[in-house]
């Protein structure tokens, strides 16, 4: 795809176009998923986590509740 998007060889006008967004798209699909996917993931699981471990905090029985000597 290089050659073709730097316009290297016969009927190079046509093909620049087409080469330009098939490099460009794989180049952002590889940041994308190499770098923003892991760090909004990190990022959801830290603001979640917390609520969660409130949650069970919450059901958590209470000690001594219901126990009757």
């Amino acid at each position: 795809m290089t050659p073709m998007a730097i316009g290297i060889g016969r009927g190079h006008e046509a093909n620049i176009p087409l080469a330009r967004a098939v490099v460009g798209g794989m180049l952002s699909s590889t940041f994308l998923t190499l770098f923003l996917v892991p760090v909004m993931y990190t990022l959801l699981v830290r603001r979640v986590q917390p609520m969660i471990d409130i949650e069970e905090e919450m059901k958590a029985p209470l000690a001594g509740e219901g126990v009757t000597p």
